[in-house]
């Protein structure tokens, strides 16, 4: 309490304490993580390092399966597209991945963007509309995130 009165920079003192809660919140929040969490981080991460490496506009066919990868960057967003075997009998469908944000892999859950091959991709959104498209579980246009 002598210290209190006695300081003359009680905003350094509030400030101090205010860092310390925040520290000791985030460490609680990270101990407190299960094995699961930590496993899916590893390999966000790992799919992360296999993706960047991919340069943009190449597109790569999957032997087992006939799906199409490509890799898009827009906006600081490093997205992973995966499109259905081309199938000219219906619609292709692609799923996107966030993978990466700004030179960094993104924490767990992954999400999976649903929508059609003309549609814009999420990275090309504003804020206000991936925060309802998420909200809701689907966006006007029919397409979807999924977990």
């Amino acid at each position: 309490m002598v210290t209190w009165v006695w300081f003359p920079y009680r905003a350094l003192l509030v400030t101090g304490a205010v860092v310390v809660v925040v520290a000791g919140w985030g460490l609680v929040a990270v101990v407190r993580r299960s094995r699961d969490w930590h496993d899916q981080d590893v390999l966000i991460r790992r799919l992360w390092r296999a993706v960047k490496r991919i340069p943009s506009g190449y597109v790569l066919a999957d032997p087992a399966t006939g799906e199409l990868l490509m890799v898009e960057r827009e906006r600081g967003c490093l997205t992973l597209a995966v499109s259905d075997p081309p199938d000219l009998a219906g619609p292709v469908v692609v799923t996107r991945y966030l993978v990466g944000m700004w030179a960094a892999p993104v924490p767990p859950p992954l999400f999976a963007h649903l929508a059609g091959v003309d549609d814009v991709p999420p990275a090309r959104w504003g804020l206000v509309r991936v925060a309802q498209d998420v909200r809701n579980g689907d966006a006007e246009d029919g397409a979807g995130w999924g977990v």
